[in-house]
């Protein structure tokens, strides 16, 4: 995993915020023993790299910066 900058991460935690208040899988507690909600997607482009987020419930946030392009 590559590291987040704070401004991605602030981004990520924002969402987060929002997301949790309908999310199944944060509403059910079994959710494995050692977690695997977040997949974090890379996607390496001409111009940089592309950085997304993604529940296991399928909803998903781009946390890309892209002023940083």
């Amino acid at each position: 995993m590559l590291p987040l900058s704070e401004k991605v991460n602030k981004t990520f935690e924002d969402w987060l915020l929002e997301h949790d208040k309908t999310c199944p899988f944060k509403l059910r507690l079994n959710q494995g023993a050692i977690g695997g909600r977040f997949t974090y997607k890379y996607t390496p482009t001409s111009l940089g790299i592309v950085a997304k987020i993604e529940c296991g419930c399928g909803s998903e946030v781009d946390v890309t910066d892209y002023s940083e392009w």
